[in-house]
């Protein structure tokens, strides 16, 4: 497994629980998960593209922020 720290903002945290919103939680992945899939693990709604796999195997967490795009 991975670990990612993820912290959302704004509009992003209607879809998480209430206890991870406006705060940095951490979250285990599965094994060479994309971004994309560890955003949407939590519950978030990600329209966008991967931009590559959450590293295994590294004893730091991969940190993740979440915004919603700019108008």
């Amino acid at each position: 497994m991975a670990v990612a720290t993820f912290r959302f903002y704004e509009e992003l945290n209607d879809f998480l629980a209430p206890e991870r919103r406006k705060v940095e939680f951490s979250y285990a992945c599965a094994r060479r998960a994309t971004v994309k899939n560890a955003i949407e693990a939590p519950g978030v709604t990600c329209g966008g593209r991967s931009r590559g796999p959450i590293e295994d195997g590294d004893a730091t967490p991969q940190q993740v922020e979440g915004t919603p795009p700019w108008p």
